[in-house]
């Protein structure tokens, strides 16, 4: 209980401890509820109990705390904390106003940005962290884990936040932290960019998805407030993070709304229309992705620029999708000299891995070797594992090709585990092709329905779809037959147990079948 003094029962059948009256008290004042109780339970660091009481009863209840209209438990719990809201020193309760603009996880940095005074200036982070401290202490906000340990994470439960939202609107500071909160975002975004492709991209997708509940809200009052080239920033910088977490179709919606703006600068729109491209093409619209690609490109005017360069290599990318080789072969190496000259390694190994991938549709074996050796050459081990994940596809394509089924599950399963450690919800679709191959070219059709199965579910739960038209007849081919094998029944049991299967799972089945293959 919350109180500190105990009375002894007398009763014969107990001798425990039992709050006093005042506990009691206090806790009917409070309807009980749990988050009312932790909220005032530390003003006894402050308060004796019997004051604490006097304080609910003179504060809580009084009808110009909280709504009237809303039912008796919440007015009770909306009135707790505006009493908790009103024990607080005013920058204690100017910092709890404007963390409520902030909703799900947010960092301490964040925390700062709202704080601004200006809007364009962000607090002290030790001023921010001593009001932070002090709502903690208080149980107005909670600290949580995070996805890394040195970046800690805050939150505040949502009946707190409400409070603070409808404190922070009456102020009339609520445009001055959103405007603190839009710009933390665009620093934010721009960092991620800058390392989601480098060495330690697996931290920095997870730094993306834990701040993403802020990224939407400044994402939505920019363009709400015709601020579409800031919002263009955050949504280009975030690219490969709507690409490999899975989030193409909310990508492509605000790729969408930052270019439906008419005074888009003519270099913002040619970026969102290059992300539009990749989003589009991850969830297997081939012409749409080459419209916004051609799109970016007439509006780039020949600079070289990395939205160039991306319209570029995903233009390559549509057009082997679509069988055209030689399109797709021109379209690579334009990309190549784009990226070489941009210096992003992982643009030149996907230009070569592409180019890989035409030689081998042109049933080029020896090509599509030696280029698939300079698309691994052109990566350093300061580039991301995630950059590897076409060439490893185009090394498992190949093995195919060749009936090398053991070499063809290897490359796949080094491709499985990058995937799995990025929690990658695109490429898997890729490593899934050339397992399949693999699988039948061991006879196995159950693992085929299987891997089937993975794949349609990865499908409907993100709308992503492997395009590759080269290796379109292989897929159709690959199911048609193991399912004539199999027969109606046992392809449909296996396929279901593919479609509930962890990726966990699938990486334990890929390396029994290695190890059976070593014996």
């Amino acid at each position: 209980m919350i109180g500190t003094t105990r009375v002894e029962s007398t009763s014969a059948s107990s001798r425990r401890p039992i709050a006093t009256c005042v506990d009691w008290a206090i806790c009917r004042r409070l309807d009980a509820l749990p988050l009312a109780i932790e909220l005032a339970a530390p003003w006894l660091k402050v308060l004796s109990a019997e004051h604490l009481l006097q304080r609910l009863e003179h504060d809580v209840l009084s009808p110009t705390i909280g709504r009237r209209d809303l039912p008796a438990r919440q007015q009770t719990m909306n009135a707790t904390v505006a009493w908790s809201y009103q024990l607080l020193e005013a920058d204690e309760q100017r910092a709890f106003r404007r963390l409520g603009v902030l909703p799900g996880l947010f960092p301490i940095e964040a925390a700062a940005a709202v704080q601004t005074e200006d809007g364009t200036t962000p607090a002290a982070l030790e001023h921010a962290q001593r009001t932070v401290a002090g709502l903690v202490e208080r149980s107005l906000l909670q600290c949580v884990g995070g996805s890394c340990a040195t970046r800690p994470l805050y939150r505040m439960l949502e009946t707190v936040r409400a409070y603070a939202g409808g404190e922070l609107t009456d102020s009339g500071e609520r445009d001055v932290a959103m405007e603190g909160l839009a710009r933390f975002c665009v620093t934010a975004a721009a960092a991620a960019g800058q390392q989601m492709m480098a060495r330690e991209q697996g931290a920095w997708l997870d730094r993306v998805r834990d701040d993403l509940e802020s990224v939407r809200s400044a994402l939505s009052w920019l363009i709400e407030h015709d601020r579409h080239t800031e919002a263009c920033e955050i949504v280009w910088q975030l690219m490969f993070f709507w690409l490999i977490r899975g989030h193409t179709v909310e990508g492509l919606r605000w790729y969408e709304q930052v270019t439906a703006a008419t005074a888009l600068p003519p270099s913002s729109r040619a970026a969102a229309l290059a992300g539009t491209s990749v989003m589009w093409y991850a969830q297997g619209e081939l012409v749409r992705a080459r419209d916004a690609c051609e799109q970016s490109l007439m509006l780039a005017a020949g600079s070289t620029t990395m939205a160039v360069a991306i319209a570029e290599v995903m233009l390559g990318h549509v057009e082997l999708s679509s069988g055209n080789l030689g399109p797709a072969v021109a379209r690579f190496t334009i990309a190549l000299a784009r990226f070489d000259d941009l210096g992003f390694a992982w643009g030149t190994s996907n230009a070569l891995a592409g180019l890989a991938r035409a030689a081998l549709a042109a049933d080029d074996l020896t090509e599509t070797d030696r280029l698939l050796g300079e698309a691994s050459a052109a990566l350093s081990e300061a580039v991301g594992a995630w950059s590897s994940l076409l060439v490893l596809y185009v090394r498992a394509l190949l093995a195919v090709r060749r009936n090398h089924a053991e070499e063809a599950i290897a490359h796949a399963r080094d491709s499985i585990a990058c995937v799995h450690s990025l929690n990658d919800r695109f490429a898997l679709l890729y490593a899934l092709t050339p397992l399949a191959a693999a699988a039948e070219l061991t006879g196995d059709d159950a693992w085929v329905a299987r891997i089937v199965g993975i794949r349609d579910a990865v499908t409907e739960r993100t709308g992503a779809r492997a395009v590759d038209e080269s290796v379109r007849d292989l897929w159709e081919r690959i199911e048609r037959d193991a399912h004539a094998r199999l027969g109606q029944r046992r392809w449909a049991r296996e396929h279901e147990i593919g479609r509930g299967a962890s990726m966990e799972s699938l990486l334990k089945e890929v390396d029994e079948r290695i190890h059976l293959a070593s014996r």
